[in-house]
């Protein structure tokens, strides 16, 4: 027999259990899509998130982001399951995406509703958004994202409903509230070391339930209200230390309830706001571009002279807006689920205020129209708790039996999970790198070098690092203005001596800089190409860039090596890179050449050489029919014709104008490599994938 408190107990956990194991079933639908030989290499996934390969490769001690905790999370789970790191990443999603919905259904039981908890902790887990972000294989930050500020909006709530509640009553901070308090500033701590990014919103949500505490009490609840947001300062800019401070603030005013002043604390707040701006003015500066950035109003980070530079934001396409259908589909997975949960939260919300803590998350997710389809999932612990909360307060109300609230919260669960299930059979496997593309770069880790340096296009750039062992000059976290400029230089251009100069000087730069740190990897990350030049106007260094290749700007004295991958995948961004690589440092955009994928079914006339497609008739200039040891080639005299160029093994195909056809993206993965030996020594072949060249000095 359960005691009485295992027994209040037993409700929550069994409820969180069951959520848990319903967000691992929600991944594990698409795992017999994973049978497939080539998603894997060497007994590992070919993993589909270009993030996740972050981590692997800073947990490898090779990539940019080593040391940071998320890598360090992987290696611990590595050292811990006796896995690789790619399979931890791989199964990370299984075990850890259940959390957001469990700590929805340990509120609802705290609101004394805890079957309400079942339909809206298993909303949380797999709502479309966060679901798509969260599948098989994306052991990457948002699984922390959105455990972490879910975590720590249930507990600030209750912790600045504690803090109401002493203040009605009429007396001081207990070692409840104290309880509640240093939970909220350790569970905001532990937020900020799992998920660096998040500093805005759990800022936010720590703003959001102090404003209430102040507005609740009517200007009473300003001592309250101050010991919460000075110990909340400490801790998210402090460090650990910083969380034992707030800690001992929040027990010293039960100890020592004379040092509870309003003066006193409002000046202690006022000292840790001047120091934080004086000593983090960098960090808070970093916080405010990137925040300015997605909110469409971002400034280059640090102006160069009169340079304009290009930004990277507008070819990624988590910033693109989506349409109102994918939004809906995104935010609340169907538009029933949408309503009910955004008209169930405001009933809960005036039920229990305190939840005011789940309004900045609820407001990132239905602002992901405008941010970004990657702020979509943060709506769901919001509409999780209106969907299980709005249906038991309108059971409550309408007075109905307890068998019959109890049948319609399993009935809403069981919506909620076919519908979220139905749309989970939906995805493929996707990886980030085809198998070949893998291999290329596996093998070029087993190459001879002298500090090696990767050129792939940005958004490889992980991936990249975690197989070749290499830095990349971009990432996805480090493609800055002046590398995204160069890596449209080098892949946008039309000669191989052109893009060949460009890499040179690059390589003049990062050597320059490796000279004067011990490690040479982190100088080759921290290597920015333009460096040398900022100091002087646009027009004079547009004038030396364009002359770069002009000259023998062959390395004098000692150098290190470069790489250029050229693949399959950059030849489908052709448009992109095109589009960086007319940039011009004096007048900015220049445009971009044209590109469109080939619908079938599609008939070629050889003689003609008209090719008939689902869409239209089209005249061709050229065509290149590729596959696994294949190549077919054909040219016609038609000047304005496009050129086609079909991939057999993926079944795909794009037409392009002759300037984008033009470009080394395409010609040195599609051409003779020997066009370009006098420039480039061609040191692995995965065609049509992928070959990688060495860059000769």
């Amino acid at each position: 027999m359960l005691s009485v408190k295992s027994e209040s107990l037993a409700k929550p956990l069994l409820c969180s259990g069951l959520i848990v194991v319903v967000g691992a079933l929600f991944r594990l639908i698409e795992w017999p899509a994973w049978a497939a030989e080539e998603l894997w290499i060497a007994g590992e996934p070919l993993l589909p998130s270009a993030d996740v390969y972050a981590w692997l490769a800073g947990a490898a001690g090779d990539g940019r982001m080593a040391g940071w905790p998320m890598a360090r999370l992987i290696e611990w789970f590595s050292i811990l399951s006796g896995q690789s790191y790619s399979l931890v990443a791989f199964w990370l999603p299984c075990l850890l995406a259940g959390i957001p919905g469990a700590m929805v259904a340990w509120l609802c039981w705290q609101r004394g509703f805890a079957l309400s908890g079942l339909a809206g902790g298993v909303f949380a887990t797999g709502a479309l958004g966060y679901l798509a972000r969260t599948r098989l294989g994306y052991g990457d930050t948002d699984l922390f994202a959105l455990a972490a500020t879910t975590a720590f909006s249930v507990v600030w709530a209750l912790a600045m409903e504690a803090l109401v509640r002493c203040r009605a009553q009429e007396r001081g901070l207990g070692m409840h509230e104290s309880g509640w308090l240093a939970g909220g500033f350790a569970t905001a701590w532990a937020g900020l070391v799992v998920y660096p990014s998040g500093y805005p919103v759990l800022l936010a949500i720590a703003l959001a339930g102090i404003a209430w505490v102040l507005m609740a009490n009517r200007r009473r609840g300003v001592t309250e209200a101050s010991v919460a947001g000075v110990g909340m300062l400490w801790a998210l800019h402090f460090g650990w230390f910083g969380l034992m401070l707030a800690a001992l603030l929040a027990w010293l005013m039960v100890w020592r309830p004379q040092y509870r002043t309003v003066a006193g604390l409002v000046l202690l707040g006022g000292v840790t706001i001047v120091v934080i701006v004086v000593f983090q003015a960098d960090y808070l500066s970093g916080v405010v571009q990137r925040v300015s950035a997605y909110l469409g109003r971002g400034v280059p980070p640090a102006a160069i002279s009169d340079w304009q530079l290009p930004r990277v934001d507008d070819s990624i396409q988590e910033t693109v807006r989506p349409s109102w259908g994918e939004w809906v589909q995104r935010v609340g997975t169907h538009w029933v689920f949408l309503l009910g949960g955004l008209s169930g939260f405001v009933m809960a919300l005036m039920r229990w205020p305190a939840l005011v803590t789940f309004l900045p998350l609820l407001g990132l997710g239905l602002g992901s129209y405008w941010l970004g389809n990657r702020f979509a999932m943060y709506a769901a612990p919001a509409l999780g708790l209106g969907l299980g909360l709005g249906l038991a307060l309108l059971l409550t109300r309408m007075q109905v039996r307890s068998w019959i609230r109890a049948a319609a919260h399993v009935g809403l669960t069981i919506l909620v999970t076919g519908v979220i299930g139905w749309h989970a059979l939906e995805p493929e496997p996707a990886p980030m790198l085809v198998k070949d593309h893998a291999q290329a770069l596996a093998q070029l880790a087993e190459f001879e070098h002298d500090r090696g340096r990767v050129w792939t296009w940005w958004d490889a750039g992980y991936s990249a690092q975690y197989f070749s062992r290499l830095p990349t000059l971009a990432d996805g976290g480090n493609a800055s203005r002046q590398r995204i400029f160069m890596l449209g230089q080098v892949f946008g251009a039309n000669e191989p001596e052109r893009a060949a100069a460009f890499m040179r000087f690059a390589g003049s730069e990062r050597y320059r800089t490796m000279a004067e740190e011990d490690d040479w990897r982190k100088a080759s990350y921290g290597a920015r190409p333009l460096d040398s030049l900022t100091d002087q106007p646009s027009k004079k260094v547009q004038t030396f860039l364009d002359g770069l290749a002009k000259s023998d700007h062959r390395t004098v004295g000692p150098s290190a090596d470069e790489f250029l991958v050229v693949s399959w995948r950059t030849l489908m961004q052709s448009q992109w890179i095109d589009y960086y690589g007319r940039w011009r440092l004096t007048d900015g955009e220049q445009g971009h050449g044209r590109i469109a994928r080939i619908q079938p079914p599609v008939e070629l006339d050889e003689a003609s050489g008209m090719l008939h497609t689902a869409d239209a008739v089209v005249p061709l200039a050229s065509i290149d029919i590729v596959a696994a040891g294949e190549h077919f080639q054909r040219e016609w005299r038609n000047p304005a014709g496009a050129h086609a160029v079909i991939n057999n093994d993926r079944g795909e195909g794009i037409l392009m104008d002759s300037d984008l056809h033009g470009m080394l993206a395409v010609q040195m993965l599609l051409g003779e490599p020997v066009r370009f030996s006098d420039q480039f020594e061609l040191i692995t072949d995965r065609f049509p994938e992928a070959r990688i060249y060495r860059l000769r000095q």
